[in-house]
């Protein structure tokens, strides 16, 4: 994140602020800040908001602002945290416990996706692999002599799952329930992860 991005959030987290206002509390050419606030703007972290009530030549300005929420998407907390968390979980429960947790967690991560659970397989699949793919997961689907597997290179909770092995379960538990056909783990979590979820070809 560029130190002008990142400025013109920390502001417009504060208080809604129009483009010369940003110019002038942050030192910055206005091009700068228009730059930033377009991307901000496609980003989906900024949204226009009222017209500025101060008078001006010309049309009045914008007053642009946070869109409520965003500070999750720029919060550095959350990898440490889910770490920590799974670590004391573990620790802390047996493993029938904490395997049982870890499968509710998936199935809570699916509940979203359940409003319509007469949509044919494919279309339920096809929802799973989107709502991963938003986490980070760059799903792709690939037959198999056993049936369809669903791989990525890019798993969304990399170094949770290099400690824990039953975190690869909570996701194959998402899969399940949201598909509602069972799935088999067959995560690889040495060297280069690699997500692995096989839909059973008897369950097709």
């Amino acid at each position: 994140m560029s130190s002008t991005r990142d400025s013109i959030l920390t502001a417009l987290r504060q208080e809604p602020m129009t483009i010369r206002a940003l110019t002038k509390k942050l030192g910055v050419t206005r091009t700068a800040i228009v730059v930033q606030i377009n991307q901000l703007l496609a980003d989906h972290l900024i949204q226009k908001g009222a017209m500025s009530p101060e008078k001006s030549v010309g049309k009045p300005a914008v007053l642009y602002e946070a869109v409520p929420g965003q500070e999750d998407s720029l919060s550095e907390a959350y990898r440490p945290f889910s770490e920590l968390l799974i670590s004391v979980l573990s620790e802390g429960l047996s493993d029938d416990a904490f395997d049982h947790l870890m499968r509710r967690l998936g199935r809570e991560m699916a509940a979203p996706l359940l409003t319509n659970t007469d949509l044919p397989f494919e279309d339920r699949l096809a929802k799973a692999r989107v709502h991963a793919d938003h986490l980070g997961g760059a799903t792709r689907l690939q037959k198999s002599a056993d049936g369809l597997v669903i791989e990525s290179h890019n798993c969304p909770v990399g170094s949770l799952v290099r400690s824990n092995k039953c975190v690869c379960t909570a996701i194959g538990q998402f899969f399940e329930t949201a598909t509602g056909h069972p799935v088999d783990v067959q995560c690889n979590r040495t060297d280069r992860l690699t997500c692995r979820f096989l839909v059973s070809s008897k369950a097709l």
